[in-house]
């Protein structure tokens, strides 16, 4: 397991947290993006704690493209190869939209992971048996297709449910279209079941409290996702959908791909400005930077 490297989004809380501890423990090298805040800076002194100097910080706002796009040059500028990429980070709401006008759900659920993946897809390609896991959710079976009249509006439904449902459809069929494109890469979408973590903060808290009592622990709820990404012989399930720990099926529209193939085209065009981009890029955050986790009480 030496020389390893992983990176996960949304790893300062939650299922992103358990699965970045296990990764360590697995012996790789973990480069976690988030943006920095309290929640970042205590995760992350915990996670040192499990193996000194093996965690590294790479600021990052998903919901603005220019960061996403400067933060896979950072991991860049200093490893030529990724064996391990998790799409993790998600939020259900509130209503609105990205620094770059798409709807919130929408661009950082799928659009910013999509960029994100093309990015480092050439550190992918360099290394031998490279995963990518999409932490997705069976909210997708409620989406009947990719709505592309709406992904620049403003979300309209209670708690952005809909729209929440829309952009797990957008990233599992980016999982079944990449497995399509690049058969080296094993790609995998996951259920993680519902889990208590700060995704469900925009709902209200007396809702929050009992909701809660029902849910998985971040540690559960991180299992199938670890095993897609360690276990050893899933190269044949690339383009798969698992929950429970095992292969399971999709929503019709899913396991169909239906559309696949366009949303990638249109995504490729959405994300032009960004994919050859040097790390001055377009305006916007400027602020993404390597860094070693900040410091925090734990």
């Amino acid at each position: 397991m030496k020389n390893k490297t992983a990176v996960v989004t949304g790893a300062t809380s939650g299922i992103g947290t358990a699965i970045a501890a296990r990764l360590l423990r697995e012996g790789y090298e973990v480069y976690v993006l988030g943006r920095d805040s309290a929640y970042s800076k205590s995760a992350l002194a915990k996670l040192n704690r499990v193996s000194p100097g093996r965690v590294h910080w790479i600021q990052a706002e998903l919901a603005s493209l220019d960061s996403v796009a400067m933060a896979a040059h950072a991991f860049l500028a200093r490893h030529g190869q990724l064996n391990l990429l998790i799409c993790n980070a998600g939020v259900p709401g509130p209503s609105g939209r990205t620094d770059d006008g798409y709807e919130v759900c929408f661009g950082v659920n799928y659009l910013a992971h999509f960029l994100l993946t093309q990015k480092l897809l050439p550190a992918l390609q360099a290394a031998q048996g490279a995963r990518v896991v999409h932490v997705a959710s069976r909210a997708h079976f409620d989406a009947p297709v990719v709505p592309y009249d709406r992904i620049r509006q403003a979300g309209t439904s209670r708690f952005n449910y809909r729209e929440y449902g829309e952009s797990k459809l957008a990233q599992l069929l980016h999982v079944k279209e990449m497995a399509k494109r690049y058969p080296r890469i094993a790609t995998f979408g996951t259920h993680p079941g519902v889990v208590a973590t700060r995704v469900w903060r925009v709902v209200p808290a007396p809702i929050a409290f009992i909701m809660r009592l029902f849910m998985r622990s971040p540690k559960t709820g991180a299992q199938t996702s670890l095993r897609c990404a360690l276990e050893p012989g899933l190269e044949g399930d690339s383009g798969a959908f698992f929950e429970n720990c095992k292969r399971s099926v999709g929503s019709p529209v899913f396991e169909r791909a239906e559309g696949a193939a366009e949303l990638w085209e249109k995504s490729m065009e959405w994300i032009k400005p960004w994919l050859h981009t040097s790390p001055a890029l377009t305006g916007g955050h400027s602020a993404v930077s390597f860094q070693r986790p900040p410091l925090a009480s734990p």
